[in-house]
């Protein structure tokens, strides 16, 4: 089973009858994790149920409602373990924050957000 974003018809030729050859619409947005984290979050909503691809994930730049969600989430215990804070703009591990729990830096994350 052959899965691609491209649409590369040559691709096809050389596979045997029983092979399928499947194009996932807009599976080009899975190569950027803010782009899937995104599209994961859009499923989410629509399905009103937690995807099992992603860990628990908030998008502090792109919406006040997922700020306000993760403030909560924090003040609910989420504060007493270790978050990951990923800026969204740059890949190759670059832009990753290990904040410790109960940190200083932890705590001031949704009140940054909210004030970009």
């Amino acid at each position: 089973l052959i899965y691609t974003y491209k649409q590369w018809e040559y691709i096809g030729q050389d596979l045997e009858r029983w092979q399928r050859f499947n194009l996932i619409p807009n599976a080009d947005r899975w190569n950027d994790k803010w782009e899937f984290v995104k599209y994961q979050k859009m499923w989410e909503r629509k399905h009103k149920q937690q995807s099992v691809y992603i860990p628990e994930s908030y998008m502090l730049t792109e919406s006040e409602e997922d700020t306000k969600a993760f403030q909560e989430r924090l003040d609910r215990g989420g504060s007493t373990t270790a978050w990951l804070l990923k800026a969204g703009n740059v890949n190759q591990g670059r832009g990753i924050t290990v904040l410790a729990p109960n940190s200083e830096e932890l705590l001031e994350v949704p009140e940054k957000a909210l004030a970009n």
